[in-house]
């Protein structure tokens, strides 16, 4: 079964890239950005804007998991050499997370993450209620 976030919650977060990174189709150069999730859209989407407010992508969630509600809220970025894939929107101020295919042909070391193949980018994140 597909659930999203509950219905009285939307996330905003800011976060930065340091290179360009691929985003379920979206590219994304190096710099700082916002996004937004909503409650209210079906299937939820992640709009992605500049801090300027340039809209630069809108994501669909990836496949959906829960998680324990904390402080962890970050992107997981696969390192392939010069490319860079997000491969989960992680938020755990409202206990979700969000995990997006890896690209055509690429396969995720049993060990990525000790072998620095994942990165992890913080997000600072703020929940609020949706009526």
């Amino acid at each position: 079964m597909f659930a999203g976030i509950t219905s009285a919650q939307a996330a905003r977060g800011k976060f930065t890239l340091a290179q360009e990174a691929k985003w379920a189709g979206a590219v994304l150069p190096a710099g700082a950005y916002q996004f937004s999730l909503e409650a209210i859209r079906t299937p939820d989407v992640i709009s992605i804007e500049t801090q300027d407010r340039r809209n630069v992508a809108m994501v669909l969630t990836g496949v959906h998991s829960q998680v324990k509600f904390s402080d962890d809220n970050a992107l997981i970025v696969l390192v392939r050499g010069n490319q860079r894939t997000v491969r989960m929107l992680k938020l755990g101020g409202i206990g979700e997370a969000y995990t997006y295919q890896l690209p055509k042909g690429a396969q995720l070391p049993q060990m990525a993450e000790e072998r620095g193949l994942l990165q992890r980018i913080p997000i600072a994140v703020s929940v609020k209620s949706v009526r």
